[in-house]
């Protein structure tokens, strides 16, 4: 009997401490959640744009409706072209297989008709594209 007066005479934590403790652990726990989450994604990001495709269009003919490109490839490890585009978005060729040899200029004839002031787009395997205006 004496046992359970003592225990109701017991006060616990006043409840403005018990919300400032609640407060300060949610703190915490929001603050070691960020840190973990940008490590994350600029781990993410910084890996991704490291194989990033570096492809520049040097040089191009128009001769009879034949398009001959000339692409720098500025990084040390080889890209293959995979499709052509025209001007309406339209799938010219796929699967091109065209080697752009790394830290060289690699020239390449176009299997479509074009005329000056087309559009047109090249993309590689990796997904990288290469868009510009026909200049004729």
């Amino acid at each position: 009997m004496k046992f359970l007066k003592r225990l109701m005479k017991k006060k616990g934590v006043s409840p403005v401490i018990a919300v400032v403790l609640m407060i300060a652990v949610a703190v915490a726990i929001a603050v070691i959640v960020y840190a973990w989450a940008s490590g994350f994604t600029s781990e993410k990001t910084g890996a991704e744009s490291g194989e990033a495709e570096q492809l520049v269009l040097e040089n191009q003919r128009l001769s009879s409706g034949a398009l001959e490109v000339c692409i720098r490839n500025a990084l040390n490890t080889s890209a293959v072209l995979d499709a052509e585009y025209d001007d309406t978005g339209s799938l010219i060729a796929s699967s091109i297989g065209t080697e752009l040899t790394a830290d060289s200029v690699t020239c390449v004839t176009l299997t479509g008709t074009y005329a000056g002031g087309d559009d047109c787009m090249l993309v590689t395997e990796q997904g990288t594209q290469i868009k510009f205006k026909v200049k004729g």
